[in-house]
């Protein structure tokens, strides 16, 4: 399965984040980090990149923010 539709991206972004690939959770929800346990979104707001918290299925709207998302392997694993 390409999941390459992970990859939120826009020329000449400030922060590009990179994961090691998605997992089972977010090829299921379609979002990057979508676990409801998953700590990026709150992280991210906490450390401020994001004037606001954002949740996982918004996660589009890291464009807005200068940030991206990308994995180093585009393929979905369990761990």
């Amino acid at each position: 399965m390409d999941l390459s539709y992970f990859d939120i991206l826009a020329p000449d972004l400030p922060v590009v984040f990179c994961g090691i690939n998605p997992s089972a959770q977010a090829a299921v929800s379609g979002h990057n980090f979508g676990s409801a346990s998953n700590r990026f979104w709150p992280v991210l707001h906490l450390s401020g990149f994001t004037p606001e918290r954002i949740a996982a299925r918004d996660d589009r709207r890291l464009l807005e923010f200068g940030c991206g998302i990308t994995a180093a392997v585009s393929r979905a694993t369990r761990s």
